[in-house]
């Protein structure tokens, strides 16, 4: 399935997915998948919300494929905004620290865990007003720019226009393209392409690709129901995660910890349960790549890097917390890794991130 796949790419077409039943052709007692809907980037160019359905079988041993155009102006809903994304291109600008060296602070929690969220959701309204007055839409700049190089090219042959003045609109354009290349690469998260393709239709066809894969057109709720309304899917989203949030935490049998001796005993040898200095930190996030982020705040590895020393001291504390099991409700974190058992059960505390000696320490 996978060279399928690449063949596909190889060729510059695009699976549309579907919905409905996964296997499309019955034969006997077979069932199998043999019939899917490409399209090339000319079709995303001009119907970018295909969707694909499957159809019961009825007459025939091969299911109908029934596709449905959607204009992305139908909706009488306004769109609603998009969650906030660091763009790595931010950091490039000469006054992008000053930006958050000025609204990274002024929030003040006891809970350290909190004290950093409001500190991102600060800095992170501050980033995204600045950064129209700064890139305004990258996605527009390209064609602007080009249009005023043309202009002063031609009043530069005329003599009308003095040649430095035609060299700065000229630079201008090549930041215009790189930073459309590193917002469009970001936004798209895809490293299939190489140095060269963001001139070739396919890239800005599989950017669209990339976006229509984010709409969500249904989701099955608990009962097993699928919905496809967006009312039904947004009120149906909102009930799960309250209940999920506001559930009472139940209290689970102690565990024997001598099951764990031989991993305690390889965490303690290795001192894994020790909390990392600022240097420790520092490493462990030079080899994070820079477009990761931890979501859902928004902010990649990028902003902690170029940031690092304005937020560092904030960002230390909550992971101190994070290894001291601090600021977490009872009963909310129960993770097995690699043999390790982390848990915060009462009467029990969860003392180490490695599950240490103290893992089954009682309060």
């Amino acid at each position: 399935m996978t060279t399928f796949s690449d063949s596909i790419n190889l060729v510059g077409m695009f699976d549309l997915g579907f919905k409905g039943r996964a296997f499309t052709c019955k034969r006997g007692h077979l069932w199998e998948i043999l019939d899917k809907i490409l399209v090339n980037d000319l079709w995303f160019s001009h119907f970018l919300l295909t969707f694909v359905t499957h159809l019961n079988i009825a007459g025939s041993d091969h299911r109908p494929l029934h596709i449905t155009i959607t204009s992305p102006f139908s909706s009488k809903q306004p769109p609603s905004p998009p969650p906030f994304r660091h763009l790595n291109m931010w950091s490039t600008h000469l006054s992008f620290l000053r930006i958050v060296s000025n609204h990274w602070k002024g929030v003040s929690h006891l809970e350290p865990l909190v004290k950093l969220s409001l500190l991102q959701v600060k800095t992170g309204q501050a980033l995204r007003k600045w950064s129209w007055e700064a890139f305004g839409d990258v996605l527009k700049n390209v064609a602007s720019t080009e249009k005023k190089v043309k202009r002063l090219e031609l009043g530069a042959q005329n003599g009308t226009v003095e040649e430095k003045a035609h060299l700065t609109a000229q630079n201008n354009l090549l930041t215009a393209i790189e930073y459309q290349h590193q917002f469009l690469k970001q936004n798209a998260s895809f490293n299939i392409f190489t140095e060269g393709d963001r001139n070739t239709k396919f890239y800005h066809a599989y950017i669209k690709y990339k976006r229509k894969c984010n709409i969500i057109r249904s989701i099955q709720n608990a009962e097993g129901i699928w919905l496809h309304d967006k009312t039904a899917i947004v009120r149906d989203t909102t009930t799960y995660y309250q209940n999920l949030l506001n559930q009472v935490p139940t209290t689970r049998p102690p565990i024997d910890r001598h099951h764990f001796s031989e991993k305690l005993i390889y965490t303690k040898n290795h001192r894994l349960t020790d909390l990392p200095d600022e240097k420790e930190n520092w490493v462990a996030l030079k080899t994070i790549d820079n477009s990761k982020t931890a979501e859902p705040d928004g902010f990649t590895t990028d902003f902690y890097k170029k940031s690092w020393k304005i937020i560092k001291t904030d960002v230390i504390v909550v992971v101190y917390c994070f290894f001291q099991a601090r600021g977490f409700q009872p009963g909310s974190v129960t993770l097995f890794t690699d043999g390790f058992l982390i848990m915060n059960t009462p009467p029990y505390q969860w003392a180490s991130l490695l599950g240490g000696p103290s893992l089954l320490q009682e309060a």
